[in-house]
């Protein structure tokens, strides 16, 4: 009996360091996309949503990769694919999305980021603004 007793332990602890891991993986990602890409088929716009959310978390989690990020969102709207900002919120990305995530929400957010230029600010990265 002790044998079974210190697995159903050695289990539970094993179980309590997977939700450790889950709950800091979900605060260093801020959209929860996993790329499926469910929502882009569909998409009267034809916008790349996984691509533009990763590329938003890379910004909101690197100091560095503004810039990167910025030129990649306009290379691949450059070939073709829809802006974040020409959502025209229809819901069809919504209702496909395994995550039930609220894709239309999170596209102001990358359009604020690329387009109105977020990228730029500094506060974005968790560092103060810069005056100018």
């Amino acid at each position: 009996l002790k044998n079974i007793y210190d697995d159903k332990l050695a289990i539970e602890e094993e179980k309590e360091i997977i939700n450790q891991v889950v709950e800091i993986l979900n605060q260093e990602t801020t959209i929860q996309c996993t790329g499926c890409e469910y929502c882009v088929h569909g998409c009267p716009r034809n916008i790349p949503i996984p691509l533009f959310f990763a590329s938003y978390n890379s910004i909101l989690k690197s100091t560095g990769a503004s810039l990167g990020q910025y030129l990649l969102y306009n290379n691949v709207v450059g070939s073709g694919k829809g802006k974040a900002s020409e959502c025209i919120e229809c819901g069809k990305c919504e209702k496909a999305c395994p995550q039930h995530l609220p894709i239309r929400e999170y596209l102001k957010d990358v359009t604020e980021m690329y387009e109105k230029g977020g990228w730029k600010n500094q506060s974005w990265l968790g560092a103060p603004p810069k005056n100018e």
